[in-house]
């Protein structure tokens, strides 16, 4: 059977970043059976970023059935947004107002 590939692109706006790494955790100990130690590194910036949280919680271990997820990336473009927001106080962003 012929493969079909697929690019899907999404742009996600944290509005709580708490929630997120807390969802990012708890994914990481129950469905890819993260010792609970090792997954609360979701938790502190320092050590995982939003992108890694983000990785963790849209790139699942297996893809649902009928397909296999080839290649994951993430990037975390919070502190570029943040610089923008602060220095030109309109908050535009990748060309659009935010």
């Amino acid at each position: 059977m012929e493969k079909s590939y697929l690019t899907i692109t999404l742009e996600l706006a944290i509005y709580d970043e708490t929630a997120f790494r807390t969802a990012a955790r708890d994914y990481a100990i129950r469905v890819d059976n993260y010792d609970p130690k090792e997954a609360a590194d979701f938790l502190d910036p320092a050590q995982m970023s939003l992108a890694d949280c983000a990785q963790m919680l849209f790139d699942p271990s297996e893809g649902p059935p009928g397909c296999d997820i080839e290649q994951s990336s993430a990037s975390d473009e919070s502190v570029i947004v943040s610089r923008i927001a602060a220095s030109n106080q309109v908050g535009l962003v990748k060309g659009r107002k935010a």
